[in-house]
């Protein structure tokens, strides 16, 4: 019986600790701010992390296209 009981309190130690560690990790990402990625722009910073920043040339390219056609429009 005594057995039995140490193993019950061996998993009810396991459910706990994992518990705990589980309420820091979601209570840690929530204090994080969310990022917001324009299309392409999380693989590009990947790449550049990656270390291969001429990868993202036309990313930036398209994304200067993109500006400069909206000031253009607003001229």
């Amino acid at each position: 019986m005594n057995s039995n009981t140490d193993l019950h309190n061996s998993a009810d130690q396991d459910y706990s600790e994992f518990l705990s560690e589980y309420l820091l990790q979601s209570n840690s990402q929530s204090i994080e701010p969310e990022a917001s990625y324009e299309d392409g722009e999380m693989e590009a910073e990947w790449l550049v992390s990656a270390g291969y920043p001429e990868l993202t040339k036309p990313f930036k390219q398209s994304r200067l296209d993109r500006f400069n056609f909206r000031i253009s429009k607003t001229f």
